[in-house]
């Protein structure tokens, strides 16, 4: 992910590097004009001054978000630092560090100033022997030199600390930035499923709409903060039918004119309540204009081509495939070839077609995104353990029809763990309480599960109401509890969450 700050303190560090710069060009070419200085060692100055910053620019240039820009900018500064002190007229040069000290502490790597600090103090040392021997310094009049290694030292140790002070300020702030951001998109999350469940048939549409925006965005080389985006963006794309009668989204047959103007309401009003969401950029957009069209005919506001956001673009392609693939109200799913006729004739009228052909290359590839038809195979697996025969009629009666499940069930906890080492299975539901001697209660099988490290969801069944009985079940890690008798819709509800599309891999 790139660092945008990163890259705000390198562009800063370049651009004060390069006044340095400056500013001592011209203080040397005065000094020879006074004749202070040969045109000789001017020469020698400006290389040694200007192609290390010369060099760091073309380094930024090529990439801003470096990490290991500020290491090419110490050794330059250095090498600059050390000629200037070490053939200076004047012993106030070994003030130019600082200037170097107080940029490197952006970067707040104590580390690096250690390493800086020591060769400075290396190359000052070096300094005051030489003046030493030269007869400039004696036992007599060394105190400037003294006051100046001293004050090196203090300075850099300061700095050190400062480093320190204001890395651990960094990443308390990082720290605090990401909870808020993981909290929203919990938030969002929870929302973007709330409104999926206003309608058996859409369930997990969304979620299956941010998965396959996300992988369109990295295959349009989006960066992971992008790819981020571009799913949670997904995931609301939908948030606006919030505002649609129940009646509308939930019409088993053919809308008519005025139902359908009700349901294209739901794109504004998605801007509306996405607009002051700050943490991700995209998400207002993509809620706005995913159903704009290519050629400019679609709602709600007729925009055309690349004036119409990339992620709206994206969004578009990845609601299509999912809803053309998926069970609905008022149709069966269409066949896969079906549905690629349909990207490929909209490739360009529709859709933008080089995010078709991405959406056409992902369903060719099918290792990722296979058929999703609702085939029996495509059905999801449930095993029911209860020990109690009435229970387990009960659940299996109110779900028999639903060609969305397939359930098989047991009367106890070893019988539970022998099927779940043969057969693979997408729940399981199981009683806590088992009844017979010695036998393994619903909290033994969920461990055995858990110990075996099978990544089943649970949801246990229980006849009593104690809290203590809810809060110990979930502390096991569960993904629902129902009281029994069961409610036939509470269990529906509680299937369609648990149930929900997987992210890709």
């Amino acid at each position: 992910m790139k660092d945008e700050t990163l890259k705000k303190i390198n562009r800063c560090l370049i651009s004060a590097w390069l006044v340095i710069v400056a500013v001592l060009l011209i203080t040397y070419y005065i000094e020879v004009l006074k004749g202070n200085r040969n045109t000789d060692y001017y020469t020698l100055f400006a290389g040694v001054t200007v192609v290390p910053a010369f060099l760091c620019l073309l380094w930024y240039w090529k990439n801003p978000y470096s990490i290991s820009l500020r290491y090419g900018f110490a050794i330059g500064y250095s090498v600059m630092y050390g000629f200037v002190l070490l053939t200076s007229n004047t012993d106030l040069v070994f003030s130019y560090i600082f200037v170097m000290l107080v940029l490197l502490i952006l970067y707040h790597q104590p580390s690096l100033i250690a390493v800086v600090g020591a060769i400075s103090m290396i190359v000052n040392a070096i300094h005051v022997i030489l003046k030493i021997g030269d007869g400039t310094y004696n036992t007599e009049n060394s105190r400037d030199a003294e006051i100046q290694l001293v004050l090196l030292a203090l300075s850099f140790g300061a700095a050190i600390v400062a480093a320190a002070l204001y890395d651990k300020i960094s990443k308390d702030y990082e720290t605090y930035k990401n909870a808020q951001k993981n909290m929203l998109i919990q938030v969002m999350t929870a929302f973007s499923e709330a409104l999926d469940a206003k309608d058996e048939y859409t369930s997990g549409h969304s979620h299956s709409v941010a998965i396959y925006a996300k992988e369109i965005m990295k295959r349009l080389g989006g960066n992971e903060e992008e790819q981020e985006e571009a799913y949670y963006t997904g995931l609301l794309h939908d948030v606006g039918k919030i505002r649609v009668p129940d009646a509308v989204i939930n019409k088993p047959g053919k809308l008519t004119p005025e139902e359908f103007e009700e349901i294209k309401v739901h794109t504004e009003a998605g801007y509306q309540i996405l607009k002051n969401v700050s943490a991700l950029n995209d998400l207002s957009g993509g809620a706005r204009w995913h159903h704009e069209r290519y050629d400019g005919t679609g709602y709600p506001n007729g925009i055309k081509g690349e004036d119409i956001p990339l992620i709206a673009r994206i969004i578009s392609v990845a609601d299509a495939y999912d809803a053309m693939t998926s069970n609905r109200s008022y149709r069966e799913p269409m066949s896969q070839e079906k549905v690629r006729e349909q990207i490929v004739g909209g490739m360009g009228t529709q859709f933008d077609a080089k995010i078709a052909q991405i959406m056409l290359d992902m369903m060719d590839e099918d290792k990722d995104y296979k058929l999703r038809e609702l085939e029996e195979d495509a059905r999801k697996r449930i095993l029911l353990a209860d020990d109690n025969p009435e229970g387990s009629e009960e659940v299996i009666e109110m779900l028999h029809n639903d060609k969305h499940y397939e359930i098989l069930s047991v009367n106890n906890g070893k019988s539970c763990i022998d099927m779940l080492k043969n057969q693979y299975f997408d729940l399981l539901i199981i009683d806590i309480e088992m009844a017979g001697e010695n036998d393994m209660d619903g909290y033994d099988v969920v461990e055995w599960v858990r110990n075996n490290n099978m990544s089943i969801p649970v949801i246990f069944m229980k006849g009593d109401k104690e809290m203590t009985s809810i809060l110990r079940a979930e502390s096991f890690g569960i993904s629902g509890y129902i009281t029994k008798p069961v409610s036939e819709a509470a269990l529906r509800d509680l299937l369609r969450s648990t149930l929900r599309p997987n992210d890709l891999a």
